[in-house]
Parts: structure tokens; sequence; C-alpha cells
């Protein structure tokens, strides 16, 4: 050990170092910090286009490559803890870079706006614009196989049972089938109408799977009515070859938030993986947020991987990236958490357990697990990279961002998006075979074709259910001039290509008449504003709640639809002055739950304002249930009554 040579008369280097020593061990004592033992001492291990950040205990900065992101970036942290200013700041320096990897930023919170001032050329659509057909596959995948992932996509993230997989995928294929013939390829509205037609027996195995089929299709379409239209799409190839925002804030469900977000991801995915092939490079960068909803542990136990979760193993090999932030850990799957290359927790977590199982990532000591527990700075990143063994400590930037556009400057711009990235297809209408015998003697013969004539008949009696909803099948057909079974043919027609819907109303005996909702296809069709009816809930419990409501009115009865009774939200409630306050509750589905119904007529019967309750069910075997259940529960202190609805529907 004779490499050091100590010059009695200058101990300046000595002494130098001793200061140095010195200090550290005293910022030992003042701050204990156990992750400096481990920071590097080196500023190029963390050399790179993007900067994040400054490694305190040294300054060094800490800065990620671009390319990293193609083996996933995770930002883990409780709400406000810094997520966003750490991917916004990220996304800024990308898209300052000479030809960046095109980037797909799907907002749930309309938190990213700003980027469309710093990109002139980035599209920005919302869902009212977001036009896509979930049942067509992308260029070059196979009809069965897309089919397949559609279905996966809706049983994982709709609330339908595994059993009903199969259902939903052969009705879509029969479907698609049948539509080739006549040149057209089916939308999710033509699909809920033909799974409508099923003559299936309600309590049956397909009877149970095609009503909860149903109500998910009808809640699609009221989150997602772009979706059910066949005049215009959105061009999937166009959308993934340029840097996109898309708004889904506006979506109130996030389950639909989930479906949409994993059908874009599957269509932008198998599109590039097909026509691109395997990348060397980086090519396309996908934001998600909330990423927790989506890669759920939960689906991993099942008898078959959830498809992004596969993507997520194998997205890099195509040159797709993503980057992806949860404010839990927990719930996170082992394929999302074990295929990100750099995890960064942000501004630390709201459970311990979360904390922990970030920890556990890296691996650290207790004193190193209990200073991050003591340290959830907004703003302080504790980061596992490739780069380096231990947990890396980090302060983020807080980037300047510039200014929002404003609510019109952002509808200007998506207007414009969607005039690029979407295509208009003109409605097709299916011609009817109109037969000769069918046609009254005294009709006349206009010198037109036969299709120009079939289109004549499905606008006029398209046109005559827009102004009359509910109208017996008689009088439709005396109003429109037109033979009964013609009538009956072409309503079928007109609700098979989802231009109307069909409710059942029933009656006091007999068959239940029809009552008819045009849907958005249809009113694009004929060029008619939505006629939209009082209340919540369906279109048949909307329809329900102006009749009941009208009826009152004629009995001298102010009526208030959805009023409410000491903060209790009410159906129908009908007053008249100094004598009786009525709360009237319409239920439609008492069958299916029952408990619901009378949890309504409960919270009814509480409201100090309301004498009495009266519940208002379709059919004879649903009042005797009805009644039978509020015989049964020993909270009903007022009176109860339950009455059929067709005493309400007689004028």
């Amino acid at each position: 050990m004779n490499w050091v040579e100590l010059d009695p008369a200058d101990k300046t280097i000595i002494k130098e170092l001793n200061d140095c020593v010195n200090e550290e061990i005293r910022l030992q004592q003042v701050i204990p910090d156990p992750f400096r033992k481990t920071a590097p001492r080196d500023s190029n291990y963390f050399q790179g286009e993007l900067d994040l950040g400054v490694i305190p205990h040294h300054g060094h900065s800490f800065s990620a490559n671009i390319e990293s992101i193609n083996k996933h970036w995770l930002c883990l942290g409780k709400t406000g803890g810094g997520k966003t200013t750490l991917i916004r700041n990220a996304l800024l320096q990308i898209l300052q870079q000479p030809d960046p990897p095109k980037i797909t930023l799907i907002e749930r919170k309309q938190e990213y706006t700003e980027l469309l001032s710093v990109c002139p050329d980035m599209h920005v659509l919302d869902s009212k614009h977001l036009a896509f057909n979930p049942l067509r596959p992308p260029s070059g995948i196979k009809t069965a196989q897309w089919i397949g992932i559609f279905t996966e996509i809706m049983v994982n993230f709709m609330d339908i049972r595994e059993a009903s997989s199969s259902f939903i995928m052969d009705h879509a294929l029969r479907l698609i089938s049948n539509m080739k013939k006549e040149g057209r390829y089916p939308t999710l509205g033509d699909l809920r109408a033909f799974i409508y037609q099923q003559p299936y027996k309600p309590f049956s195995k397909n009877g149970q799977q095609k009503e909860t089929v149903l109500n998910r299709l009808n809640d699609l379409l009221n989150s997602l009515p772009a979706m059910f239209e066949s005049d215009r799409e959105t061009d999937i190839e166009k959308l993934i070859s340029s840097h996109c925002l898309i708004l889904l804030h506006d979506i109130t469900h996030g389950t639909i938030q989930n479906f949409v977000i994993s059908l874009l991801i599957a269509q932008s995915f198998l599109y590039r993986k097909i026509h691109c092939g395997l990348q060397n490079r980086l090519e396309h960068i996908f934001v998600l947020d909330e990423a927790a909803s989506l890669f759920r542990r939960r689906d991993e136990v099942k008898d078959h991987v959830s498809f992004i979760n596969d993507v997520i193993k194998t997205a890099r090999g195509y040159g797709f990236g993503f980057i992806a932030a949860s404010q839990m850990a927990t719930d996170l799957s082992h394929a999302l958490l074990a295929n990100s290359g750099t995890r960064m927790m942000v501004g630390g977590f709201g459970r311990t357990e979360d904390i922990d199982v970030f920890l556990r990532l890296r691996g650290c000591s207790p004193e190193q697990r209990q200073y991050v527990l003591n340290h959830p700075d907004v703003g302080k990143a504790f980061i596992i990279d490739e780069r380096w063994s231990h947990i890396i400590e980090c302060d983020l930037h807080n980037p300047k961002v510039p200014k929002r556009p404003s609510a019109e400057e952002l509808q200007q711009r998506i207007e414009m998006s969607a005039q690029i990235l979407t295509h208009k297809r003109e409605p097709v209408v299916p011609a009817i075979d109109v037969k000769t015998e069918d046609k009254p003697e005294s009709a006349p013969t206009p010198q037109v074709s036969k299709k120009e004539e079939c289109i004549s008949i499905e606008m006029r009696v398209l046109q005559h259910i827009y102004h009359d909803h509910f109208l017996r099948l008689k009088d439709r057909t005396k109003a429109l001039e037109i033979p009964s079974a013609t009538l009956k043919r072409t309503i079928t027609n007109l609700e098979s290509n989802g231009f109307i819907i069909v409710h059942k109303v029933h009656g006091r005996t007999g068959a239940p008449r029809d009552l008819y909702e045009v849907t958005p296809a249809g009113l694009k069709l004929i060029r008619q504003p939505e006629k939209k009816l009082p209340g919540k809930g369906g279109y048949l419990h909307k329809f329900y709640q102006k009749h009941v409501s009208e009826h009152y009115n004629t009995k001298l009865y102010r009526t208030k639809i959805e009023g409410m009774a000491d903060g209790k939200n009410i159906d129908i409630i009908s007053r008249k002055d100094s004598q009786e306050s009525i709360a009237i509750e319409i239920e439609l589905h008492s069958k299916e739950n029952p408990d619901h119904v009378l949890e309504n007529i409960e919270r009814a019967i509480n409201a100090k304002c309301i004498d009495r309750v009266l519940c208002l069910v379709p059919t004879e075997a649903e009042r005797k249930a009805v009644v039978k259940l509020v015989t049964k529960s020993p909270l009903m202190n007022k009176p109860v009554s339950v009455e059929r609805l067709w005493k309400y529907l007689e004028k």
C-alpha cells in the first residue's frame, strides 16, 4: 500500500477528503437518508433525451431515453401526487424531437389538452366523433378471429358472464354472414336488432343471455351512439399514423370507457402487427390513465388471459410502447407489473400495501421502506430503472405548461380532425319485396323503379312512426294507405337494420301493443331531430311516466316527473291541494330485481310529505308478485297499492 505518499509539508488533499467525508456524515446525521448510500455517483448513468428531474443527493440530472418506452413505463401514485405532471413533461419533450414516435393519448379527465398548443398536427376526437365499427376487423384480420377478441372484450368490461361469450359470438358471425349477401357490414345497432328478433323463451338460458346482452348494447347506445351509425366510420389507419388525443371524459361509465379503450388498443396493435411486422425501434406510444381498471389482476385467474394483457407482453416486438398510470398497485395485473421496464411511484400511495407491492419489485431495506412511507411528497418520485440496481429517489421537474385551447377552439379542432379521420358512407336501405297481390286495387302506379318505390315506403313508414310512435297497426295501415302485410315487413326491416327499436306495451288482455323508438341512425335517415321524453330510464319507462303524469293531470292533480320528496327521487309525485300526495313508482323489471322494487317503495314511504304509494307494473303476474312482496314487508306503514299500467294509458 505504497501508492499514496503523505507530504508532511502539504496536507491539502487529505484535508479536502476529510471535509467531504465529514460533510457526508453530518448530512446523514441531520437528514438520515438510506437512499443516499445507493444513489449513483456518476452523472453518466442516467443520460437521455427526456430530462425528468434531479437526483437530490448529488444534483445529477435524471433523464430517460425515448426508446425505453418500448419496454413500457408504469407511473403509480395517489391522486395529485404528480403522475400527470411527469407524463405531460415527457410528452412535451417527445413531441419536440425530430421524427418522434406517433402518440395515441386516451384521456378520461381532459388533463392533456395543452399538448394541442404544442403540436398543431395532433388530431383530437371526442366520443361523439369516434365512430369506428367494433364488429369490423382491422385490415388483414380474419372475421372470426376479430369477433372472438370483440366478444372477449365485451365479456371482460361490460359485466357479462363468461357463458354468454358464445352467445354473442354466434349471433355476430351469423349476422355478418347474412348481411354480406346484401353487400354491407353490420354495426352494433344491427347486432342489437338481430338479437332482439330471436324468439327465445324469457326464462330459458338463451332468453336470459339475450336480455343481458341487449341491456349492455343499450348501455353502449346511450353512451356511444356513433358506434351504431352506418353512414360514417373512423379510419383506424389514419388514426394510428398520426398523433391523436381521444377524449372520453363525457362518458360517465368507467366500464364503457374501458370497453372503448380496449377496442382501440386491439384495433391499433393488430393493424400495426399485420401491416408493419416486427420493429427494431419504438414506432407508437399508447398513453393510458387509470390502468388498474384495464389491466386487472382478477382477469389473470380466469381460464384465459385477457387480450390486452397478452398485448402488453408482446407489444415491444412490434414497436408498440405503453405509458400507463394508476392510483393503485395491488390490483394491477402481473403482466403489466412484470413487463414494465421503468416503474415510477410519484407522490406516494394512500395505502401501505400499494407501497409494498412497488418496493418488492426491486427490493429495499427496512430503513428505505420507512423513508418511503414518510416521504409521500408531491413531485417526489421513487424510480425503478433497468440501468441501476437500486431504487432511485428523484425530484421531478415541473415543466412550463402551454395554454389550453378554449372550448370553442377545442371544438373546432375536434370537427376538423373528424373531417380528416372519418370517411362517410351513404346509408343503405334494404330492398323490400312488395308482392303484387298486396297492392290495393285503387293504388296509383307511378313510373318509378322498384328500388325507388321500396325506399319511398321505408321513408314514409319511418316518418310516420317518428310523428306517432304509439299507433295500432290497423290505424297506421289506414293512414299510410298501404297493405298491412307490407307495413309489417317494412317495420321488420326497419328494426333489423337498426332504424327503430320495438318496445312491448301490455294492455288489459291479448297481445302487447308495439311502441316504436327511432334510433339515431333512423333520425339521420329521415333528417329529423331527436324527440326527448321527460323522465329517466329507458324509452319505455319515460313513455309510461309521460302518460301516467297526463292521466293525473286530467284529475286536477299537480304532477312532477322525477320529483323530490325529502331529498329522495320519485318516478312521479302527484299532489292535490289539501287532499293527498301520491308517490308513483313504475316498475318494469320486478321479476328480475324484486329487492330493488321494495327499496323504491320503502324510500317513498319514508318521505314525510307522501301520504300513500302507488306501484305500477305491466302484467297481472307481476302485480300479484309485488302485492305478495308488499304484504310480507314489515316496513309498510302507509297505504301501498299495486296496479297495472294499462289503466293509465286509456283516454
